[in-house]
């Protein structure tokens, strides 16, 4: 019962202040003006400034102790990405909801669910293994959500390889991850004038990413958007856990490392997912709506998943 408890309260009020966006939205206390601003800030300085902060903070000698499961995540996210893009663009012949649709199945709200998830679950030693595990996966749920929004533009002359290779290595999320490696590695100690600055940034990123969402909403988009959503919503949460865990297991995965990974699969779509596709001209509407809709399954299969791993005695 304590975990769903914190599961609930960990997810709930991510999903409560979407609806105050919404409401704002609807009251006309957010403009169409503030929410497509807050939306590059949110994407250029605020979520680059938190992604800096927790990767620049890593004890990257911790990460010799869970080299397996780091790699083992690493494969399992490069797989999902090799696969999706192959099925489905048999599926979905809409190039800027197909690349949405991929970013939102096989991208993880890893930072905001599932360190807290992982420490309430194995104490520090969850904190700091989910901790290494960000720092290893964000790049590259980074540069391939770049390659699939820009290989599924509106427009084919977007998806040369130079175009995109200049957009990865420009993109605001890139230059955190990669900065804040080289903070980390080479123990660079961030002034506390400039840490203070960015911290106060990062503080703004999540709750207006998601004020952001829900403001981006409209009962005619969720509508419309439904069904795809919820597909892809299913396949996040359940089906890419069902399907990557009992490889971790057959190679003896156990305790928090295996919490960790089951974390890192069964976590609703990443909030920057959305930031991402209105950023890159996706189909936002449709990013958005996986966001919502994934993080509300994540109570249920969070609960049900740690149950059964608890139950088995592998966690």
């Amino acid at each position: 019962m304590a975990n769903i408890i914190f599961t609930i309260n960990c997810v709930l009020p991510v999903f409560l202040v979407i609806i105050i966006g919404y409401i704002l939205k609807r009251t006309k206390l957010m403009s169409q003006n503030f929410i497509d601003n807050a939306s590059k800030l949110v994407f250029l300085l605020f979520l680059p400034s938190l992604i800096f902060r927790q990767i620049s903070a890593v004890e990257f000698d911790k990460l010799a102790g869970i080299h397996k499961t780091a790699l083992i995540g690493i494969i399992a996210v490069t797989a999902h990405f090799l696969i999706l893009s192959v099925i489905v663009k048999f599926f979905i012949k809409d190039r800027p909801s197909r690349g949405a649709f991929i970013q939102g199945c096989f991208r993880s709200n890893y930072a905001l669910i599932g360190v807290p998830l992982a420490t309430n679950l194995f104490g520090r030693e969850g904190a700091a293994k989910c901790a290494v595990m960000l720092a290893v996966i964000l790049p590259f749920f980074i540069v391939y959500s770049v390659i699939t929004l820009s290989l599924n533009a509106e427009s084919s002359e977007k998806s040369d390889f130079k175009n995109i290779l200049f957009k990865i290595v420009k993109n605001p999320y890139i230059i955190a991850v990669f900065s804040g490696l080289l903070f980390s590695l080479a123990s660079i100690h961030v002034p506390d004038v400039i840490g203070k600055t960015l911290d106060y940034m990062a503080d703004i990123a999540t709750p207006l990413a998601l004020l952001t969402i829900g403001a981006f909403l409209s009962t005619a988009n969720i509508k419309d958007n439904f069904r795809i959503a919820l597909s892809a919503s299913l396949i996040k949460t359940v089906l890419v856990p069902l399907l990557s865990l009992p490889p971790a297991l057959f190679l003896g995965l156990r305790g928090a490392d295996l919490g960790v990974l089951f974390i890192l699969f069964a976590s609703p779509a990443a909030v920057s997912s959305f930031i991402m596709a209105k950023g890159m001209k996706s189909n936002a509407s449709l990013a958005a709506n996986i966001v919502i809709i994934s993080t509300a399954l994540s109570c249920f299969t969070f609960f049900i998943g740690i149950l059964i791993l608890k139950n088995s005695g592998v966690i």
